[in-house]
């Protein structure tokens, strides 16, 4: 780590604040994080974690110094080039990358944060303090009652709270299957997988036409995102919001969740998990004015892997469906 030049790039650039000596920082391999003599990771990883201080500071071979205050917690994401360094005491976290992929992103996150701050979600926002060419600065935000752990129902239900008033201060319109449908034929143009896409869109038309919403979503919502100090969640890490069919969102931080538990794909489509996530999908979306009938949740999850599929083709032009281990290509092979 310490020798590799993006790491080096960043701590010859960037300064966390005026007036921070240089300190010392300990880094640990296996988890990828630097931790300073005055580091509480109560504030970051929760007071029920399972990351003892004293073992991040036993890799001394690993040491660095940087300008940044003694209790800094720093995650290295060495694939996106990027620190996070964030401070309790200082109330600040900096992201910095000196990744062009990143970079790309980053007028989108300062973007989607000013409107945060200026909305109804602003309480459950960081605070965009300042930026520059490489980089982010935000407000700190306590993690010490991490979600970590929580009932996944009980969980998703305090999520998809906050996550309303972000879908609600942005436009947002109800959007019908058929029309959909048509819209994704013309975004599936020069997919290499079309076929399989195709494939999908037909099964989609053979069934009933049923109203949806369209907006803007987060698009990597996740519990790792979410972070809580006792009843207050703030949602972070907007850099790839993308705008979308609000099912990607809802069913994205469903999924994961259930991941966690080890339960399959087979399970997921054919078993209760799906049938407790329609029922639930169909109480929220009761809040925009929909009635989602019943006895759709196949045509559902189609919808959302076929969705996330061509996000992705937009956003990265990634093919989702090239991986046969994949969620997407399980979809597609549902009966």
């Amino acid at each position: 780590m310490k020798n590799e030049k993006w790491f080096k790039d960043i701590l010859s650039s960037v300064k966390f604040g005026e007036g921070f000596p240089i300190a010392k920082f300990y880094y640990h391999p296996l988890y990828r994080v630097g931790v300073g003599k005055n580091s509480d990771l109560d504030y970051i990883f929760g007071r029920n974690r399972k990351l003892p201080l004293k073992n991040l500071r036993k890799f001394k071979f690993f040491r660095f110094e940087a300008p940044f205050p003694t209790d800094s917690v720093i995650f290295f994401q060495s694939g996106r080039k990027r620190l996070i360094i964030a401070s309790q005491k200082e109330g600040k976290v900096l992201k910095v990358s000196v990744s062009p992929e990143q970079l790309s992103l980053l007028e989108g996150e300062i973007k989607e944060l000013k409107h945060q701050n200026q909305s109804e979600f602003a309480s459950h926002s960081v605070k965009l303090l300042d930026h520059g060419t490489n980089w982010i600065m935000t407000s700190f935000c306590s993690n010490r009652d991490s979600v970590v752990g929580m009932p996944i129902l009980e969980l998703h239900e305090l999520v998809m709270g906050p996550m309303t008033k972000f879908y609600s201060s942005h436009d947002w319109k109800k959007v019908s299957l058929k029309e959909w449908l048509i819209e994704a034929k013309k975004r599936a143009k020069g997919h290499p997988s079309i076929l399989l896409i195709q494939k999908v869109i037909s099964q989609l038309e053979q069934g009933p036409d049923f109203e949806l919403i369209n907006g803007q979503l987060h698009f990597d919502l996740h519990q790792g995102n979410v972070l809580r100090d006792k009843d207050h969640l703030v949602i972070i890490d907007w850099e790839v919001s993308h705008s979308g069919l609000l099912i990607v969102d809802y069913f994205d931080f469903y999924r994961r969740l259930v991941k966690e538990e080890r339960i399959s794909t087979k399970d997921l489509s054919h078993g209760h998990v799906l049938q407790d996530f329609y029922s639930g999908f169909q109480d929220w979306l009761k809040l925009f004015g929909i009635n989602l009938p019943a006895g759709h949740e196949k045509a559902i999850l189609r919808l959302y892997s076929l969705e996330r599929t061509l996000i992705y083709f937009e956003k990265w032009n990634e093919n989702r469906l090239d991986d046969k281990a994949g969620f997407e290509f399980k979809v597609t092979l549902l009966d």
